[in-house]
């Protein structure tokens, strides 16, 4: 019943996010990375609602009604947008194995918010500020969004270390370093494959310590 139900409010959410955009003035790309983060803030909570292997399954059912949904424009709101990105259907998946590889609460809950936070506020700062792409990069990603995501990576990595008692020196080198390491991988990775690696990375990081 509890799975059901869970189920349903990430259905639901993918309802909303459809009539907002049916509705609301508001952009293909700001809508999408809304749901975005709005998502990985509810599935960084499912660990205390939810086993970690009925969370590996959710993510793996919800890939395949993400990739049906591709096919038949039935969330055409988080689909909509001008750039090639299989990003929808990687995001549950990458939830998914972060749920087999790193099966508890700090690591999951790291790996989730780097994914949705992270990546989220990177794309809406670097779509709004950026003016310099990266340099040497064949891709759009800007200084300024860049620069969000590794601030928003070791943000987190502060609240979820520090959480594990770790001692604050300790933490803000940590978290400092899997910033740094993480912050490669959102730039260089395209078509929504971050999603599916970046999870796993940051909860192995938080794993390893």
């Amino acid at each position: 019943m509890t799975v059901a139900l869970v189920a349903a409010t990430f259905v639901g959410l993918c309802v909303a996010v459809e009539l907002v955009g049916r509705l609301a003035p508001i952009g293909p790309e700001l809508l999408r990375k809304l749901a975005h983060m709005s998502s990985a803030a509810l599935a960084a909570a499912l660990p205390l609602v939810l086993t970690f292997p009925e969370i590996a399954l959710l993510g793996v059912v919800f890939a395949g009604v993400m990739a049906v949904s591709m096919r038949v424009r039935l969330f055409g709101a988080i689909h909509d947008v001008s750039r090639t990105t299989y990003g929808e259907v990687c995001f549950p998946l990458g939830i998914a194995a972060l749920a087999v590889a790193c099966p508890t609460m700090p690591a999951f809950a790291y790996g989730v918010l780097v994914l949705g936070l992270g990546d989220g506020l990177a794309a809406l700062l670097g779509e709004r500020f950026g003016r310099r792409v990266v340099p040497l990069v064949r891709t759009r990603k800007t200084l300024w969004g860049s620069g969000a995501f590794m601030g928003t990576c070791f943000v987190l990595g502060l609240l979820v270390l520090g959480a594990t008692g770790l001692p604050p020196l300790y933490a803000v080198l940590a978290a400092g370093a899997m910033a740094i390491a993480l912050t490669p991988v959102e730039l260089f990775l395209t078509y929504g494959l971050d999603n599916l690696l970046l999870p796993t990375m940051a909860g192995l990081l938080v794993t390893g310590l």
